[in-house]
């Protein structure tokens, strides 16, 4: 392997060595912080969003309480430090792995080892459950990725081909492909049934790290030694962002559910979050509060926090900042910029562009808002599991839920409120158009077509 030797030294450097903790002046958006003895390595919140799991050089696999960061439990089985940790999309089980070269997965509320999965031979870098729970792939530093069946703990492929250690492995929405990330700074996509790479996508200059697919399948961030974040179309199998913010490796990368924001860790001690539609740098969230590398960022299910892992013994849980937040930090960022006086600039032809300060300011934020809410749409997955409500014959309104967009009325006349009920499986939604008001995204247009019957309904203007 080429660069295998460099690598596992520079690794065991940076991971064995903790610095101190300074006392220093904490973030506002910092939410709490869980301070240990030794280096943490790998951080997931579980699928519910109730815990933080991590893994470190302590070699055991701790369970936090993610509102208060209280230890609930630990579980004792690794022989050396735990690089990786996943909850399985079920919640019921913990997959560990790590430098012992053995993947063990737990029994979440007891703490009971499931099975041992032995057969890597070299590190174990990174863990994947494919959707459904049935299977977990493995990243190791000898050079493969392992699929094992999570119920029998038997193995059933290994995805080898690769010329170094693989370092990060992910699944697909329906988990028919995973994506590796290896240290010959390609990333890799596997067809699972043929077990034969379908695309590779190049672009890193140095070994790559991480690699995460958005939950939307359509795109995947990975973040490597080249000091850069990067986004991938993953159909057309191009690069369409490259995050050049970090000054050193780039150990982690995350997508909040959404898939509206990146967040990135790495050697430089910061965690940094990313808009993805305009691929500029919103934050750099944790300020100087991480003494040592940041190994690892998860975002919670809701969206609502990102946890940070780093070598420093922390993990520091963040509030993500909403969309108002995200668009007046942008702005300001973009108004520190075009507030100053250019060197080749009159005094007099300065101080009439400041004129234009606050106009200009509303025209930015016009501009952030309108991206925002265009990616949002074309993006994220809006009209997944919309649920039917009670019929309002007074108003001819039928109540929709949806988890993205809240609850809506849709105008549907009495006569035809019968059919609208019973066919609503074939309800398709389309158009959907955003408003930001009062710092909230409303619902401005929305259109239910009934399949088969040619039918329009709109949601209910409100007035």
């Amino acid at each position: 392997m080429l660069f295998a030797n460099y690598t596992r030294w520079i690794f065991l450097l940076v991971v064995f060595g903790i610095g101190p903790v300074h006392a220093q002046k904490e973030p506002a958006n910092l939410q709490f912080s869980i301070i240990t003895e030794k280096p943490i390595i790998a951080v997931d919140y579980t699928v519910d969003g109730k815990y933080l799991i991590s893994g470190g050089s302590n070699r055991t696999v701790d369970v936090w309480d993610a509102e208060s960061g209280r230890l609930v439990k630990s579980f004792e089985g690794h022989k050396d430090d735990v690089l990786c940790v996943r909850n399985s999309p079920d919640g019921r089980f913990i997959a560990s792995g790590g430098v012992d070269k053995k993947v063990i997965i737990w029994e979440l509320s007891t703490g009971r080892v499931i099975s041992r999965l032995a057969g890597h031979r070299d590190y174990v870098r990174d863990l994947a459950f494919s959707p459904d729970g049935r299977y977990l792939c493995s990243a190791s530093w000898d050079g493969t990725a392992a699929l094992w069946d999570v119920a029998t703990g038997n193995r059933v492929e290994t995805l080898g081909n690769h010329r170094d250690n693989v370092t990060a492995v992910g699944f697909n929405q329906d988990g028919t492909e995973v994506i590796t990330a290896c240290g010959d700074h390609l990333l890799r996509i596997w067809d699972l049934e043929k077990a034969q790479v379908i695309k590779t996508l190049e672009g890193h200059t140095d070994e790559i790290w991480d690699v995460k697919w958005s939950k939307n399948g359509r795109f995947a961030a990975s973040g490597g030694w080249d000091n850069k974040a990067r986004v991938w179309d993953i159909e057309a199998g191009e690069q369409i962002l490259e995050l050049p913010g970090h000054i050193t490796d780039v150990w982690s990368v995350d997508f909040d559910p959404d898939g509206l924001v990146l967040a990135t860790s790495g050697g430089d001690k910061t965690v940094k979050l990313w808009d993805l539609a305009t691929g500029e740098l919103i934050q750099n969230i944790s300020g100087e509060l991480h003494t040592s590398d940041v190994e690892e960022v998860s975002c919670s299910p809701d969206g609502q926090h990102i946890a940070s892992a780093s070598r420093d013994g922390t993990i520091r849980v963040w509030k993500m900042p909403d969309l108002a937040e995200r668009i007046r930090l942008l702005t300001d960022q973009k108004l520190k910029d075009w507030t100053k006086k250019g060197d080749l600039e009159k005094t007099e032809e300065y101080e009439a562009r400041m004129q234009e300060k606050d106009k200009r300011i509303s025209q930015m934020k016009v501009d952030y808002t309108d991206k925002m809410l265009a990616y949002y749409v074309a993006n994220t997955p809006w009209g997944l599991d919309i649920r039917l409500g009670d019929y309002n014959a007074d108003e001819e309104t039928f109540t929709i839920f949806s988890p993205k967009l809240g609850e809506l009325q849709f105008e549907v006349p009495l006569d035809q409120a019968e059919v609208f009920k019973e066919k609503f499986d074939r309800v398709e939604f389309r158009d959907l158009e955003l408003n930001f008001v009062d710092g909230h995204v409303q619902v401005q247009s929305l259109t239910a077509y009934l399949k088969g019957l040619n039918r329009r309904y709109h949601v209910a203007s409100g007035d």
